[in-house]
């Protein structure tokens, strides 16, 4: 990376990935989405010290670190003691392909699928932090109670992460559960649209990008009280302590027997993801860059 620089002539190296190169002598910004590897080290597969290294020592090098939620800034702050100056939020925001479908093309995706008639939508890895074990036993629940009808089924789309083999387990032995696996953007639209609500009950993330996503196409959001999930989703989503499975059940007989609930959800939803652009995040990025430049360069002198 460092000869990189060098040969382009770089003023200035953004890392989007927490971690920076140790030989960068530049304008130097990082953006850190979350440090669940430190907060939340039971969630990851080993202990990654690429990133438990490279993150404390990436924190401390930047000019700029832009955090995505204010989870996320608290977390830095007490994890390394890095002074607020030095941090900005920066959201990420929601690519405008996630709207309202005028023309429905559900019957294809139904018999591509095999979707049933009405259904429950979770989109992200398979992995522990998901939480998709508690939240396929709240579907269960409501079946079992009648509270959800035999149209009703639970679609889960992402790809495998680690420890899977135990939420895999869950889906082949709980009936009404579908597993997709790995789904292109374009289809994940769709998806989003024909499902009757999304649920996003995870136990530690440091944006949650789904849940704005679902509620830019007219889904309405079961999501969790905790981590950054609660900020993201505002007002505009149903909240539940996510490691309660009768809290999650009861909020999907909720929007499932509740049209009225559901409706405002769905208005509340549009209403909020339309602050989360591209756009504005490009524009704040651009302005953490020109301060970062500036502060370098005063520095030097």
């Amino acid at each position: 990376m460092p000869l990189i620089i060098k040969k382009y002539h770089i003023d200035i190296l953004h890392s989007p990935v927490n971690v920076l190169p140790i030989l960068s002598k530049k304008t130097n910004v990082i953006t850190i989405h979350d440090i669940s590897f430190v907060t939340l080290a039971k969630g990851h597969k080993t202990k990654d010290m690429y990133q438990i290294l490279g993150t404390s020592w990436s924190v401390r090098k930047a000019e700029k670190i832009i955090a995505t939620s204010n989870e996320t800034i608290k977390e830095i702050k007490e994890a390394y003691k890095i002074p607020d100056k030095k941090i900005i939020k920066i959201y990420d925001g929601v690519d405008k392909k996630y709207t309202i479908l005028k023309k429905s093309n559900i019957e294809e995706l139904r018999k591509k699928y095999n979707l049933p008639e009405k259904y429950i939508l979770s989109i992200s890895t398979l992995e522990p932090r998901k939480n998709y074990i508690r939240q396929i036993r709240a579907f269960k629940r409501a079946k079992e109670k009648n509270k959800l009808g035999r149209k009703w089924g639970y679609v889960i789309v992402g790809g495998k992460g680690w420890k899977y083999e135990s939420i895999i387990n869950e889906i082949i032995t709980t009936s009404g559960v579908r597993y997709l696996g790995f789904v292109e953007d374009e289809e994940c639209v769709e998806l989003y649209n024909y499902a009757k609500l999304f649920l996003y009950c995870s136990l530690k993330e440091g944006f949650g990008l789904p849940i704005l996503e679902a509620m830019a196409c007219g889904c309405p959001v079961i999501t969790s009280k905790k981590s950054s999930m609660t900020e993201i989703a505002g007002n505009a989503a149903i909240k539940v302590n996510p490691y309660k499975i009768k809290e999650i059940e009861k909020a999907i007989s909720l929007l499932a027997k509740n049209e009225k609930k559901r409706r405002k959800c769905i208005e509340q939803g549009l209403t909020w993801a339309k602050k989360f652009s591209w756009e504005a995040t490009a524009k704040k990025t651009i302005n953490a860059y020109k301060i970062a430049y500036a502060q370098k360069n005063e520095e030097d002198l």
